[in-house]
């Protein structure tokens, strides 16, 4: 069972276990809904099918942006799904996810992404806002794609890296956050959940559970 995550409840975004940063995410329920036993959050431990894993004494932090694509338009007459592009409301959401990223700090030195022209769309209007000079590779493994090619995408990731984007789609998103950190999201159109991992090599990070789920950015909200 994992715990759900909706919003920025603090005693969610930023809650470590007693290790110091590693294992199973473990938020303090009494920090946003008090002590009352109807909480609307199951109880812990939550489960994941990877283990937890100790604190290496030589680990970094590994910074992970998960983003769903941009809304896009139904309407557009695309011959594909893979095809279809964005449409004014999803062009609009990117580029002020993209600043509020930068303004967050967290501005990626890398990005895969779906190959799909949504997550293409996605990207070439985030950018501008966002800043930064990224390697962007675009991919046909990520398109509708899930945990285990995000597993892989980071295990492939290079030790000089801190902070990667990767771009894709729902449902594979959406459950690939709830399985890395626990904490079960929505991740509605250009929705991107911020995570973080102190681990020694993106390798070893790629194997883990036990993410923290530091924030989700959502264009509402902005």
């Amino acid at each position: 069972m994992h715990a759900r995550f909706d919003g920025m409840a603090p005693g969610c975004m930023r809650a470590r276990t007693k290790s110091g940063g590693c294992g199973l995410v473990k938020p303090d329920l009494r920090t946003h809904w008090g002590t009352s036993t109807d909480a609307p959050y199951p109880p812990y431990p939550l489960h994941s099918s990877y283990p937890p894993y100790p604190c290496p004494v030589n680990a970094s932090t590994r910074r992970l942006i998960i983003l769903r694509h941009a809304k896009s338009d139904w309407n557009a007459g695309a011959s594909t799904d893979h095809a279809r592009p964005l449409n004014g409301r999803g062009r609009k959401a990117a580029p002020r996810v993209g600043q509020h990223l930068r303004e967050l700090g967290w501005v990626p030195q890398v990005v895969h992404s779906s190959d799909a022209t949504r997550t293409r769309q996605t990207w070439e209007r985030m950018h501008p806002e966002l800043g930064g000079e990224p390697e962007v590779t675009f991919s046909r493994t990520l398109y509708l794609a899930g945990e285990p090619e995000i597993r892989a995408v980071v295990a492939s990731l290079a030790a000089s890296v801190s902070t990667a984007m990767l771009i894709g789609h729902n449902p594979g998103w959406e459950d690939a956050v709830t399985e890395l950190s626990g904490v079960r999201v929505s991740m509605t159109t250009c929705n991107a959940a911020l995570l973080t991992l102190t681990a020694p090599t993106w390798a070893d990070a790629a194997k883990r559970s036990g993410w923290t789920l530091e924030q989700m950015v959502r264009p509402k909200e902005l």
